[in-house]
């Protein structure tokens, strides 16, 4: 790989860390709007991730197609590329590489915790819901006469407001 080549991937590895730090900033916010429910603006984020998530995609066909032009291998590993680079800027890659791995890192942590929050809130809800709307789940018991009463459904729904 020559020199050009590797200023080039060097260039294109700087942009996808830019889109990394982008998506990182929006998980953020993502994470924000979620607390306090703030659904217009999930909107607006989710559509923002999904154009970020375009361009990672697109600028990682373009370093594939930097490395290896005639092959158009599908899959690249960021170790497989320094072995390609020459000695004199494989440090700086070196460098690039691990400042991605760090924020793919960030991004994996800060999805579980979105995702997390979503399920515990959702969780809470069909709780909630379940109280309101649904029939007590015991099977009857005993009045203060001694007999057996079925079950009755939730009180808020049989009393007339």
């Amino acid at each position: 790989m020559n020199e050009s080549i590797s200023h080039c991937l060097e260039k294109l590895l700087c942009k996808k860390i830019d889109f990394y730090n982008k998506l990182i900033h929006y998980l953020e916010e993502e994470q924000k709007c979620l607390i306090t429910m703030d659904f217009h603006n999930l909107w607006q984020i989710a559509t923002a991730k999904e154009k970020i998530c375009s361009g990672i995609r697109t600028l990682r066909e373009q370093i594939i197609s930097t490395i290896e032009p005639e092959h158009g291998q599908l899959s690249f590993g960021t170790e497989g590329l320094l072995r390609k680079v020459p000695e004199k800027t494989m440090a700086r890659l070196q460098n690039l590489r691990y400042m991605i791995i760090k924020q793919k890192l960030e991004i994996e942590y800060l999805r579980k915790q979105n995702m997390a929050f979503v399920e515990d809130t959702l969780r809470f809800l069909d709780d909630i819901i379940s109280i309101i709307a649904y029939e007590s789940t015991g099977t009857g018991g005993y009045n203060g006469k001694c007999r057996q009463t079925a079950p009755r459904p939730n009180i808020f729904f049989s009393r007339e407001a």
